[in-house]
């Protein structure tokens, strides 16, 4: 059922310039934070994983590459780059969360993105 409560997961839609738009699923258990992106074949250029108060990822055990955005507090883009299968990103000064999306999805260094709950 379209934007039923999934228990353990909430989902916020990201809207940022050049008309990006994604349905950002935000983990709140652990069990889904570890879960993550692991097991996807692929992302709709729509999906995203929202990792609040993040620092660092590493992408051990995914199949796909994505794009990851580091983002400050205020959901300013810090820094992004796409990050194949088994690597790690280590944790940068100021980023406060992370956006995994697609690895085609255009996000660049100061592209500042609004949020809104479902």
């Amino acid at each position: 059922m379209p934007g039923a409560r999934v228990p353990g997961v909430r989902v916020v839609d990201l809207t940022g310039p050049r008309g990006i738009r994604l349905r950002a699923v935000a983990p709140e258990s652990r069990l889904e934070r570890v879960r993550g992106l692991l097991g996807r074949d692929h992302l709709d250029r729509t999906e995203a994983l929202l990792l609040p108060r993040t620092r660092s990822i590493h992408t051990v055990g995914m199949r796909i590459p994505i794009r990851v955005a580091m983002v400050d507090s205020e959901l300013v883009v810090i820094a992004t780059r796409v990050v194949g299968p088994t690597r790690v990103v280590l944790p940068r000064r100021s980023v406060r969360h992370i956006i995994e999306c697609a690895a085609e999805i255009d996000v660049r260094v100061g592209d500042r993105f609004e949020a809104s709950a479902r």
